[in-house]
């Protein structure tokens, strides 16, 4: 599969995959939650602005919001995060709409 690629940002407060340029803007129709790409219109009010404050990138959680998957295990990783979001999601809407 080539939906996750080595490079991409986990904002794991907003919970989504997306890929920034480096003036750290969501390039567009790159934003992710499980496999379903979010419209313009759910990242903007995601992101306002399109952009990711510098503050909110870190190499761990505990400092920021926003971290880049590039080495070795980012594959794996982004795949696994894309799956399980989407899991979720798929089982919290099955339910919501069965009641």
């Amino acid at each position: 599969s080539e939906f996750a690629i080595r490079g991409l940002h986990h904002h794991w407060k907003k919970n989504v995959l997306m890929k920034l340029d480096n003036f750290l803007h969501v390039q567009a129709g790159t934003v992710y939650r499980g496999h379903t790409a979010l419209s313009k219109e759910e990242t903007l009010k995601l992101i306002p602005g399109h952009g990711i404050p510098l503050s909110e990138l870190s190499i761990n959680k505990a400092k920021g919001g926003v971290r880049q998957l590039v080495d070795q295990f980012a594959v794996p990783e982004l795949t696994l995060l894309a799956d399980c979001t989407q899991y979720f999601t798929d089982k919290i809407f099955r339910m919501i709409l069965s009641t």
